[in-house]
């Protein structure tokens, strides 16, 4: 069963942010260079958030730079997004719609046996930044039925950008058009549903679950989905899928969920998840609610810690882009290890569920994957001491 939310109400997603962002600039190849955070770094906020005044120095700099060399169009995209990362949507659009007016004609962008030329490279993102800062604006100004046409436009263009480049962002931009459809069109599933998430689902398959989660990720650490509970409440849900059962990584991510919901942020439309809104499934699920606290906390310290680094240094007139020592004398706090190891269950879980009907008809193979488990996790604990 699915609750509704009124349509009209879709104002609250207003504290979302820019929640449907997938955009280039020059960050955005040095964070896809770096391992992408794991699910449990996504679901307590373990990943870099730069502060605002981080893009006002790059805009001022920039748009100096721009009138010396008007050619240089990713000097357009860096201006652009760095307006709507501090939330002026209408100057990110003027600016992306000057780096259009400087190419000329698009339709020659195209991908050719894999490869892109400069030019066409340059129109995949004005694209992909140019449909993402309509949606964005969409929704900050209230996400209203009256003002769809801004978000047909955002898809429109969203689509025209992987017309050219397919894999673009390794495939985030395909999540992102699905979540645009969803949030035009869709009024009766769960973002969740939508995607496919849920062990009984039959909407798409196991691969596809996990191409929707690297997509969904993807778009929390670098499109801010980070304050859009529903994509939360999907990535538990396409866990579930991944792993054909109800696993406490999923249970985990969705406290996340909880946690929005908790502080005013509204989801468009609830779904009967399994972790919310029935009894955990888990007799230790205390144990899970108290690891997200405990590493959500952690994260919020080391995020507050690296801002304080970044703001004293930028006030002073120095930034990472110019200055290559910017970073030195900074000393993160160690990634936090897992005190409580429910995540090690997951692969004695998925080895289980596949011989369950083989367990129960015999006796041996059962008492034999008892050793196996048993034997897993000594050597998994033995090796962590």
């Amino acid at each position: 069963m699915l609750r509704l939310r009124n349509p009209l109400l879709c104002a609250v997603m207003l504290s979302i942010g820019s929640a449907q962002a997938c955009m280039w600039d020059r960050d955005t190849l040095s964070h896809e260079a770096q391992a992408m955070p794991d699910v449990v770094q996504v679901a307590t906020g373990r990943f870099e958030r730069n502060p605002p005044l981080y893009y006002q120095v790059r805009i001022d700099r920039e748009t100096a730079d721009v009138k010396k060399h008007p050619e240089n169009l990713d000097l357009y995209d860096d201006i652009s997004v760095a307006y709507s990362r501090i939330g002026d949507d209408d100057r990110a659009i003027e600016w992306i719609e000057r780096k259009r007016e400087r190419m000329g004609d698009l339709s020659r962008a195209r991908t050719v046996n894999g490869k892109r030329d400069a030019f066409s490279e340059a129109a995949d993102r004005y694209y992909a930044n140019a449909g993402t800062f309509w949606m964005v604006r969409w929704m900050r100004h209230g996400a209203n039925e009256s003002d769809i046409q801004q978000a047909r436009h955002s898809r429109n263009l969203i689509a025209r950008a992987i017309e050219i480049n397919p894999n673009a962002h390794f495939g985030r931009e395909v999540v992102q058009l699905r979540l645009t459809d969803w949030l035009i069109d869709e009024h009766t599933q769960s973002l969740c549903d939508y995607l496919g998430g849920g062990i009984d689902s039959e909407v798409d398959s196991k691969a596809d679950a996990e191409a929707n989660m690297k997509g969904l990720i993807g778009l929390i650490v670098l499109g801010e989905l980070w304050e859009f509970p529903d994509a939360f409440d999907a990535l538990g849900g396409l866990l579930e899928r991944h792993y054909h059962n109800i696993n406490r990584l999923g249970y985990f991510v969705l406290e996340r969920e909880l946690e929005l919901v908790s502080k005013g942020h509204k989801m468009r439309i609830e779904s009967e998840n399994e972790f919310t809104f029935r009894p955990p499934a888990f007799h230790d699920y205390k144990k899970i609610e108290s690891e997200f606290a405990r590493l959500r906390a952690e994260a919020e310290l080391w995020q507050s810690e690296r801002t304080a680094f970044m703001t004293s240094r930028l006030k002073a007139g120095r930034h990472p882009d110019t200055d290559p020592h910017f970073w030195d004398g900074y000393s993160p706090r160690p990634i936090p290890q897992i005190e409580y190891s429910y995540f090690e269950e997951l692969d004695p879980e998925k080895l289980i569920i596949p011989v369950f009907l083989c367990c129960c008809s015999s006796p041996f193979l059962a008492f034999g994957m008892w050793i196996v488990v048993r034997r897993r996790r000594k050597r998994k604990l033995e090796a962590s001491q």
